[in-house]
């Protein structure tokens, strides 16, 4: 089991978005090659998914077969290059780090610590599981509706894209097993590791250390707005990656801008973000209009039927693959068989504000909490730092393009329109690094008056064939011995399924687990307590209430045989979450019920009650 769980990471991570790499042919370093598989693996994976389940043969058998051919495609290609395999690109000798400046060689530790701080979010996460209600409850949950051979219900998807679970589904599939969740999760924590590598290939390309030094801004702007969701399952910091992605290979279009290959790139880049999630159907609308000006700027240097070629292709990938699920879901909506949440994430959760009143919100998300005095706060200084570092920014070039071109309109679109969390502006955290990275070395260049003060420097280590055969030997024999000791089939599901009991409420799990044991459910449980679907032997007993408890959905409960149990707020003070609350009547309804014996209060927990009716 543990061996198929490595090889599930290889596939979602970077084996076919390395073969598609090859494809395309386009030459790049190895940090890029890193970076981009892992990228483009979730596009490939994803569009692999919905064929196979387009012709109802997604099983484990045909991924088994599809690995195998990807493996003999591999072999093809190290056979015909027939030269070392290098683990690390950028090479340079010792003495390039002599010649570097003390600030540089700072910078130079600072991606290094970016790196070790966001590995750590790697181990951290081993053995664990999704704990999210984003995951548990929508990705994961979809990933089990793709292993049964069939694309999630567009009416539980909401109009979200599904690559993630798509991608989640393909691991099952590979472990032949859905209950041990993660190696799936694993999979997630990569992200920002493969952006640090984008921000180090930048900074050597660019002779520019500033790109060094936003790695640890990154690490902080994503430590101070999304703590949680680090290395984890919700995507919106995966998807900034990628978008910060599809800035690095525009930087490499600007050189040529005619480059099919380049532009094929890119645009897949763009389509496996928008398949990931809503902003990144933002970011490939901007890559799209992005090419399209860059063409006709340079048409006079090439034959116009090549920039109409390359258009083409910009837009035959965009509207194939970029918008292929949300073209889907708007025409299931018009003929009714689908809902989307947008409308809700727009206006429904805002509640009663107004634009204005939004906008307001959204500064006092962004520059409030973590007080220190009454006014000042930490996230006041370093939010504040960052946006006068971006000012500064904009003496370059590059850096005024990033800001007026996508920080600046995403902000505003967010601001007015999703800005129920600070998560949501992710996609922008990348871009707000690198220009307050940049902000900081105008400034030390100003008063320092430096120049020539950074020669990359990186290192590699050449691995032989040969050598690389004993490695994987090693790891191998490694893997054999985990997989029948520690991580042995049964004790991998004991430990997933013990973890997969105490996801949200513990203290209520553990109530409802104890009440099975001594008595057992008789009956199926109604609530809106939505995660009692996903635990372990007591998801047969949930029936899901769509709606707050009403004095009518009591009296319709009670006539239903098969409902035994109510797991409903009974706390007539809870404000917490209007999804959970019981109305007056309905309130008044229980309690008569409970004061006539028709009702067994069995125990209550915070503000709900788990009360048996029959």
């Amino acid at each position: 089991m543990f061996i198929l769980g490595l090889i599930s990471i290889i596939q979602i991570c970077f084996l076919p978005g390395y073969l598609l790499l090859h494809l395309i042919n386009d030459s790049k370093s190895k940090l890029q090659i890193l970076a981009y598989s892992y990228f483009l693996s979730f596009l490939v994976n994803y569009t692999l998914a919905c064929t196979l389940t387009f012709f109802s043969v997604y099983t484990s058998t045909v991924i088994y077969l599809l690995l195998f051919i990807e493996l003999i495609f591999l072999a093809y290609i190290l056979y015909k290059n027939k030269r070392s395999i290098s683990t690390v690109d950028i090479q340079t000798s010792l003495l390039d780090w002599k010649k570097n400046s003390l600030i540089s060689k700072i910078c130079i530790g600072i991606s290094i610590l970016s790196i070790c701080v966001f590995t750590f979010y790697i181990f951290k996460n081993l053995g664990t599981i999704f704990q999210h209600q984003d995951e548990i409850g929508s990705y994961n949950y979809w990933a089990t509706q793709w292993i049964k051979n069939k694309m999630p219900s567009a009416l539980d998807t909401m109009g979200y894209p599904v690559s993630a679970s798509a991608n989640w589904s393909l691991g099952y599939l590979i472990l032949n097993n859905s209950q041990i969740q993660f190696f799936n999760k694993i999979s997630m924590t990569f992200f920002p590791v493969a952006t640090i590598l984008l921000f180090i290939d930048i900074a050597n390309k660019k002779f520019q250390p500033s790109y060094l030094i936003s790695t640890i801004i990154f690490y902080l702007i994503l430590r101070m707005y999304t703590p949680y969701f680090i290395g984890s399952g919700p995507l919106d910091v995966a998807v900034s990656c990628i978008i910060f992605a599809i800035f690095h290979s525009a930087l490499e279009l600007i050189k040529d801008p005619h480059n099919i290959r380049k532009i094929t790139l890119l645009h897949l880049l763009a389509a496996s973000a928008a398949s990931l999630k809503q902003s990144g159907l933002f970011a490939a609308i901007i890559a799209l209009v992005f090419t399209i000006i860059l063409l006709f700027k340079s048409r006079t240097k090439v034959p116009n039927a090549k920039t109409y070629k390359a258009i083409l292709i910009s837009g035959l990938i965009f509207t194939f693959l970029s918008l292929f699920w949300y073209i889907r879901i708007q025409y299931l909506i018009y003929e009714g068989l689908a809902t989307s949440e947008s409308t809700y994430l727009i206006k429904g959760i805002h509640g009663s504000l107004n634009y204005t009143e939004r906008f307001w919100k959204a500064l006092d998300m962004l520059f409030g909490g973590n007080k220190i005095k009454e006014i000042v706060s930490l996230k006041f200084i370093a939010m504040g730092s960052i946006v006068f570092l971006n000012f500064v920014s904009l003496k370059k070039r590059l850096n005024r393009f990033v800001f007026l071109f996508f920080v600046f309109p995403y902000f505003f679109i967010w601001a007015f329109l999703f800005s129920y969390e600070p998560r949501t502006l992710a996609p922008i955290f990348p871009f707000l690094a690198i220009n307050s990275g940049a902000g900081i070395f105008i400034i030390l260049e100003s008063i320092l008056n430096l120049k020539n003060y950074f020669i990359p420097l990186t290192i590699s280590y050449s691995l032989s064939s040969k050598r690389l055969f004993y490695v994987l030997l090693v790891l191998g024999v490694i893997s054999a011995g985990l997989s029948f000791t520690t991580f042995s089939n049964d004790a991998l599901i004991e430990k997933q399924v013990a973890l997969q009991k105490k996801i949200m409420d513990s203290e209520l799990n553990q109530k409802l687990y104890q009440y099975e044991e001594l008595k057992g459910f008789s009956g199926k449980i109604a609530s809106l307590y939505g995660i009692l679907k996903f635990l372990p032997g007591l998801e047969k007993y949930y029936f899901h209430l769509r709606a707050p408890a009403t004095y009518e959905l009591i009296n319709y409960l009670e006539n239903r045989e098969d409902i035994h149990y109510l797991l409903l707020s009974i706390d007539r003070q809870a404000t917490m979450y209007n999804f959970s609350m019981t109305d007056k009547e309905a309130l008044d309804l229980i309690e008569e019920r409970l004061n006539e014996k028709k009702y067994e209060l069995i125990f209550k927990h915070n503000n709900l009650g788990l009360i048996k009716i029959r």
